[in-house]
């Protein structure tokens, strides 16, 4: 993680941010100093203690749209970070913070929150329980496997609407992405899977030569079930 970070004129110098409490402006500089190579904050209370800040200097910065949170999360979001920072490629590590960032996209170097109701890959913690491990398919001689009617295997591009794929094509192509890659990761990607890589690839976080490698890495083709 870089040890440097940038803040914009265009940020600090607006009307807006001026007009917030010295405080709050004080804890947004700590904030930014201290995110990893996407925008993403922890230990926000020693951060809070160390600027002499408050709970309610970050609710300002929360609700003036400068800091996102996320429900039962104690990680930040610097949303204007992409627009402060310019990173080289070879020295960006990417966030491990996945699920955060799953309820995310870049909108040009801003970030802003997925959409209501577009569902996200990353679970919510504790809602399911403690998951089982998939069980084996039991093996079967050749000679003994019954026959049965091949069935089409369902791909994560079966639940991506018309629109979402009309959305994700327009936005390859603004990027310049060769069509053979983007009619690859139309076929194996789930929407928030592809939006994801898609932001990665517009802030340099992933090389636009990996997006087809990083689509298939991360693919899960849905299995039958054994009986």
């Amino acid at each position: 993680m870089a040890k440097k970070r940038m803040f914009h004129t265009d940020i600090i110098d607006s009307d807006e941010f001026i007009a917030l409490p010295a405080s709050a402006q004080n804890l947004y500089f700590r904030l930014g100093a201290h995110t990893d190579d996407e925008g993403f904050i922890t230990g926000v209370k020693q951060l809070l203690w160390a600027a002499h800040g408050s709970e309610d200097d970050l609710q300002t910065l929360i609700d003036a749209g400068y800091i996102l949170d996320f429900p039962d999360s104690s990680i930040l979001l610097q949303r204007h970070f992409f627009l402060c920072n310019e990173l080289r490629r070879d020295r960006v590590h990417a966030t491990t913070h996945a699920r955060e960032r799953a309820q995310v996209l870049l909108e040009g170097k801003v970030y802003e929150r997925v959409p209501e109701g577009t569902a996200t890959d990353a679970p919510e913690m504790g809602s399911e329980g403690p998951q089982e491990p998939p069980t084996a398919l039991p093996y079967r001689e050749p000679e003994e496997a019954e026959e049965t009617p091949a069935q089409p295997q369902k791909t994560p591009a079966a639940t991506m609407s018309a629109d979402q794929t009309e959305r994700m094509r327009s936005r390859m192509m603004a990027l310049e992405i060769p069509e053979s890659t983007q009619q690859e990761v139309l076929r194996l990607a789930t929407f928030p899977q592809l939006v994801t890589a898609l932001d990665r690839v517009q802030s340099g976080v992933l090389p636009m030569e990996r997006l087809g490698r990083y689509i298939r890495q991360t693919h899960r083709p849905t299995l039958p079930r054994g009986g």
